[in-house]
């Protein structure tokens, strides 16, 4: 594993992308997820994930996952975090999913913003950086091209990893709402594009 480059306030140069995925949420509160407004189809991994108020909300205490299959292995994910609080709660992005046990995080909290590995249930941190998502909306991506990680809040570069070809071949990806209390935080704008 080596940091390839930190710094908030880089600037991203945006490559050529195709959209894959888009989910506004914008549609009546509802228990399931159901389809994209692309077309596909949520897949609930844990718990219960519902549109509330126009965002993907967590149903439960826990574990609260869903993925959606993105087809390729080189891609930009994004999400709009809607953060109220991180007293019980944190917000997980993630990217190279097989299933509910292995893939690919990029978790908000209350201290930090972490890259990890989650294999066989197991999470191995590759890299964080110590800062916490303001309250209200973040826009936290996660660029995936073959073994480089580049994470990026607000459109500017936080850091890039290097990695192992962790789950190289799994192509779907999605959102993790975790709590111990009564869940607060939300998802909007979930995008995944192409490189």
């Amino acid at each position: 594993m080596s940091i390839i480059g930190l710094g908030v306030g880089i600037p991203f140069c945006n490559q050529k992308s195709k959209l894959l995925v888009y989910d506004s949420f914008n549609r009546a509160n509802n228990a399931n997820l159901n389809n994209a407004d692309t077309g596909q189809t949520w897949s609930l991994l844990a718990g219960g994930v519902e549109i509330s108020g126009n965002k993907a909300a967590a149903t439960n205490t826990g574990v609260n996952r869903v993925a959606i299959q993105a087809g390729v292995i080189n891609f930009i994910t994004s999400a709009v975090f809607n953060v109220v609080n991180f007293t019980n709660d944190t917000i997980t992005s993630f990217t190279r999913c097989l299933n509910a046990s292995n893939f690919i995080g990029l978790r908000a909290d209350k201290t930090n913003i972490t890259l990890f590995t989650f294999i066989n249930s197991t999470i191995t941190v590759i890299g964080s950086y110590p800062l916490i998502l303001p309250l209200g909306n973040s826009k936290l991506a996660l660029k995936t091209v073959d073994n480089t990680f580049t994470i990026l809040l607000n459109d500017s570069v936080l850091f890039e990893i290097t990695n192992d070809n962790v789950l190289k071949t799994s192509t779907m990806c999605g959102f993790t709402l975790y709590s111990t209390g009564i869940p607060v935080n939300k998802i909007d704008d979930f995008k995944v594009e192409a490189i």
